[in-house]
């Protein structure tokens, strides 16, 4: 199903990003949002690329991340995607 197809797309990028290759995450991230996923999982999926093309992001974001913080780090994260899509 293209739900399910979004969600391994997602899981590609984000070993891909966790690897290193940002162009690769950001690419598996934009082909699991041409599959049109719920909106949740859309805002998640524009966050996620904001992260990965934004090395001040993405560098806070690990840091909120290695302290535990990873309510702060999803804050951040939701924000970066509501910034991108109004």
């Amino acid at each position: 199903s293209p739900a399910l197809r979004a969600i391994l797309l997602e899981s590609r990028g984000d070993l891909a990003w966790r690897g290193g290759d940002a162009a690769l995450a950001v690419a598996r991230y934009r082909e699991a949002l041409a599959l049109h996923p719920d909106r949740a999982r859309e805002r998640l999926l524009v966050a996620k690329i904001a992260a990965a093309t934004d090395p001040a992001l993405a560098q806070a974001l690990a840091r909120l991340e290695a302290e535990g913080k990873t309510a702060a780090a999803m804050e951040r994260l939701s924000a970066a995607a509501r910034r991108i899509t109004q």
